[in-house]
């Protein structure tokens, strides 16, 4: 046999092996036959489009007309009429101008159905024009069918534009939330291959985002396996678009209710020996399958660790008990650290008792083994030898002479070792465990000391000495180069220019001491041996590295695990307070999926868990703060009775008073007779609810603002115990008004009568002193049980209050005679009014042409907490995300560079509101009002950093 007959037969050999390893894994999921059956639908209704229709387009068109031919008048008075502005404008007077009624009336046929209607530019034809002034008005247009825009696009364009037209539409204007439904449609009107091209629609959107959600899609699937499984199949030399084809149609296999059989074969191999996205995203695709645990025990004994450590994942992620001897099978032939560690994880989530694995004498003998290997080189620089003492929890460990239950040095030192190859700063599983082990005071100490010496590792800068150096020695080379081209540097960068040596000695120093010398990244396993230390501490040290070190997204990102790993309110304030804003964008969005992890676990909502997180700073429930530093027991007299009060003052901050009442700005000086520990932990306490109370009312003043946007409601009891009964809580709430409703509905307006809510569905009221709620004449106002509780808004706040006022006029007199001054506002006293919206409208313009500049126009919308939208370094316009809602509120200008930046002559445009992530406008009659007037209220504060200009268009830099 010749060497290339060898290499072919070889080649063959290893191939029929590859063939039978996937048969045999796919029969590890295969049961009796199933049936899918998808649920019906209901094809689309038509109806007939009639004079209405060209009436209502004909009222638009002259509107449109009459605002082209006034923009075209106002260039002229301008003498701009040569402008490509004007020229512009002219083009769309005429393009109005010279639709007719005849051909309003030939489109309506077209959309009925008229096969006699050709679209065109010749004689007897409905010209283009015509059809594409349809396209881009239909929403604003009269209401029509899902077969009459079906026939208006198709006859403009293939299936493949009328598909990608139709299905992206807001969900409440395109009139279908089935794909079947779109396809019968299609092939109702004449498109061709109306199934290839839905399919090539699911498959073609770049962004996931704007994807149609997978249980929406999975019907159109359901009698259609044959398109999904080959996007399954993962060659080496596989298109560019694969990856996104494989994960939308696992999400989309993920969705139906039982499995097909024909995607087993390819999801069972990827499950196994795929790479590791693949082969996660497949095995999250076949969680539920039951045959899914046989599987993921058939990767336990596969050779390479990491298939290994994905398959005691894997099982881990199901959950069931029965996967617990195999389990064990493989912990005693595995020897590698992070699959034992692995596997002792798994186990213990299985419900497997490990106190055999835990004793102390177990975990020294583990950890003498561990260090006979050589510390990892990259972790050379960790002080293992100065880790502090750690002492076992009551009931582990035996006591020493003194009955001390010291932990040895060596167990420490292992651990830093294993998290760091473990390369998880979650410290989920088994590290957490071990650390659960510790007593508090050592759980503490061993994770601030480890997390003290991660962030001076990743943040270490140059010496001083080396940057004066540097400074020495090119303070002066820059100086004289500056001042050789005074042309340029004098008149791009005057500041530089003036600059003295001085001056440049200074800036050079500290942009050389703002370097970083390295970078902890890939220790981020330390990270979670934090797990067990104090929520506080660790949100603390959080939140200055995020303000002090921005930009570094990768270890901001490790951070955020270790938060959502910690667990502790503290921790989780954090935590949500990067999941609704936080720059880079990456870290932020890793913080929601956290977030919603944690609150899953714990059976709430995001908004739920955010409510149970609140840290009270060290707040009793009366609202006192209490440091003892050292108490007598009730002693003679107030000197020996050493106990501190802290009180939120007015202003929100902190007010400290001594024994007798006086406030005082710190504790004093420790007495010889005060208690040390004591002392000392009243320190610590003051200088971290100072910290902490600053972070809680800055963020929960921003959650109460976005829930009095977005409509939230929260039901009566919880919101007597997370809001009403927090002692922080309780002093914002105190600060803002409250509309209470009844489940069964009811009126829409409010009435203002106090007492209980029997006699109407809804009322409005405020919190006072003592936990009674006043409504607007002074009257207590009892919540029924069943009420839901609301932050007002003046919109909320409609029909008549008493004596005849407004509901919220008497609320501005009521909370002015009680000298009540709000948290934020509620609208009660604004002047800003939301305009009559038009049947259709996506967007309000009244503020457009308001002129100021680019500085101007982007300082008050930052204030406003808007963000810049920026797309290849331009800033076209200002958002704010209300992520409960998906919706982005979107302030439109003129424009300007992102960078450099520049100040440049600027005007408001539009106010919009878009899905995020998500193409197109959302209407403003599916908007929540509250959320539509903050909103116009914040575009209208933007637009007034100028004043109307009719030139604006021309004096607009861009």
């Amino acid at each position: 046999m010749t060497q290339g007959t060898q290499d072919v037969a070889g080649h063959q050999a290893a191939r029929a092996k590859v063939v039978r390893q996937t048969l045999d894994r796919a029969e590890l999921l295969l049961a009796e036959d199933v049936v899918i059956e998808a649920p019906p639908f209901q094809p689309a209704s038509e109806f007939v489009l009639g004079d209405d229709f060209v009436a209502g387009a004909r009222a638009l068109l002259d509107k449109q007309r009459d605002k082209a031919a006034a923009r075209v008048s106002r260039l002229e008075a301008n003498g701009d009429f040569e402008s490509w502005l004007a020229e512009r404008a002219q083009q769309d007077l005429t393009r109005l101008s010279s639709i007719t009624d005849s051909e309003l009336g030939a489109a309506v046929r077209l959309m009925n159905g008229d096969v006699g209607v050709q679209v065109g530019g010749g004689d007897g034809l409905l010209p283009w024009g015509v059809v594409s002034w349809c396209r881009q008005n239909i929403e604003s247009l009269p209401t029509t069918a899902l077969t009459h825009r079906a026939r208006l696009y198709l006859s403009a364009a293939g299936t493949a534009e009328a598909v990608t037209l139709l299905a992206r539409w807001p969900e409440s204007a395109r009139g279908f939330d089935d794909l079947r439904v779109l396809e019968e449609v299609l092939a109702r009107c004449g498109g061709e291959g109306p199934e290839q091209a839905v399919d090539e629609f699911v498959f073609g959107l770049q962004d996931d985002e704007a994807a149609w959600p997978a249980a929406a899609v999975w019907p159109f699937y359901a009698e259609r396996v044959h398109l999904l499984v080959p996007r399954l199949n993962r060659p080496k030399d596989a298109f560019p678009q694969a990856d996104r084809f494989f994960h939308r149609a696992a999400a989309i296999l993920r969705a139906f209710p039982v499995m097909p059989a024909a995607a087993l074969a390819p999801l069972a191999q990827l499950a196994i020996t795929g790479g590791k996205v693949d082969r996660y995203v497949a095995q999250r695709t076949l969680d539920s399958h039951p045959g899914a645990r046989r599987l993921a025990e058939h990767g336990l004994g596969e050779n390479r660790a990491e298939i290994r450590l994905s398959a005691v994942a894997w099982l881990a992620r199901i959950g069931d008990p029965a996967a617990i001897p195999a389990l064990r099978a493989a912990l005693k032939k595995e020897r590698g650290e992070p699959a034992r560690a692995a596997l002792l994880s798994a186990l213990e989530s299985l419900g497997d008792d490990l106190s055999a694995h835990l004793a102390p004498e177990i975990l020294l003998a583990e950890a003498a083994r561990g260090l006979k290997r050589p510390v990892p080189a990259a972790l050379e620089w960790f002080p293992l030898d100065q880790l502090p003492q750690a002492w076992w929890a009551d009931g582990a460990g035996e006591p020493d002479a003194v009955g001390q239950r010291a932990v040895p040095p060596e167990v420490l030192r292992w651990w830093v070792v294993l998290a760091h190859k473990l390369k998880d700063p979650s410290g989920e599983g088994l590290l957490a465990r071990y650390v659960s082990l510790l007593d508090p005071a050592s759980r503490a100490e061993l994770g601030s000391f480890v997390l003290s010496a991660w962030v001076a590792q990743d943040t270490r800068h140059p010496e001083p000495a080396e940057s004066k150096a540097y400074a020495d020695a090119n303070a002066q080379l820059e100086y004289d180069h500056l001042q050789e081209n005074p042309d340029w540097y004098e008149r791009k960068a005057p500041g530089l220019f003036a600059a003295s040596v001085e001056e440049h000695y200074n800036r050079l120093y500290r942009r050389h001491q703002a370097q970083y010398l390295g970078s902890a990244t890939k220790d981020k396993g330390l990270l979670a041996l934090t797990v067990g230390m104090p929520g506080s501490d660790l949100a603390a040290a959080a939140r200055h590295y995020f303000t002090a070190h921005k930009g570094r997204r990768a270890q901001a990102e490790s951070l955020v695990r270790a938060l959502a790993a910690n667990g502790d309110r503290a921790a989780v304030q954090v935590l949500l307070s990067v999941a609704r804003r936080f720059k880079p964008v990456a870290v932020q969005q890793v913080a929601a999926d956290l977030v919603q992890e944690v609150a899953e676990r714990r059976g709430w909502t995001a908004d739920q868990l955010a409510d149970r997180a609140v840290p009270t700073a060290g707040f009793d429930d009366d609202g006192v703060l209490r440091l003892d530093l050292g108490s007598s027991g009730g002693g003679a007299s107030s000197d020996e009775d050493r106990v501190f009060t802290g009180r939120v003052t007015e202003k929100f901050t902190l007010e400290l008073r001594d024994p007798a009442g006086k406030v005082v700005k710190a504790l004093p000086a420790q007495r010889e007779r005060d208690d040390a520990e004591a002392y000392a932990e009243a320190k610590k306490q003051l200088a971290a609810s100072r910290k902490e109370l600053k972070a809680v009312i800055t963020l929960q003043t921003q959650r109460f603002a976005e829930a009095m946007a977005t409509g939230r409601r929260w039901p009566v009891e919880e919101w007597r115990e997370f809001v009403l009964g927090h002692p922080l809580m309780s002093r914002l709430a105190a600060r803002l008004l409250w509309v209470a409703t009844l489940p069964d509905g009811g009126s829409a307006g409010l009435t203002a009568t106090p007492g209980a809510l029997s006699g109407s569905s809804a009322v409005a009221f405020r919190p006072g002193d003592g936990g009674a709620l006043i409504g607007v004449d002074d009257g207590d106002v009892v919540l029924p049980e069943g009420a839901e509780i609301a932050v007002a808004h003046a919109v909320l706040l409609a029909g008549a209050g008493p004596d005849a006022r407004t509901e919220a006029q008497a609320w501005r007199e009521h909370l002015a005679d009680y000298s009540v001054s709000g948290l934020f506002d509620q609208g009660l006293a604004s002047d800003v009014v939301v305009p009559g919206i038009e049947a259709g409208a996506t967007g309000i313009a009244d503020h457009e042409g308001w002129l100021s500049d680019s500085f101007a126009i982007r300082g008050r919308a930052t204030k406003l907490g808007y963000t810049e939208d920026v797309d290849d370094l331009w800033v076209h316009s200002y958002v704010k995300e209300y992520a409960s809602l998906g919706v982005v509120v979107e302030i439109g200008f003129t424009g300007s560079p992102y960078m450099p930046r520049e100040k440049v002559t600027a005007a408001v445009t539009e106010l919009t509101f878009r899905r995020a992530g998500r193409p197109g406008s959302v209407p403003l009659a599916d908007l929540p009002a509250v959320l539509l007037a903050v909103s116009y209220q914040d575009y209208v504060a933007v637009a007034r950093a100028g004043q109307f200009d009719p030139d604006w268009e021309k004096k607009s830099q861009y």
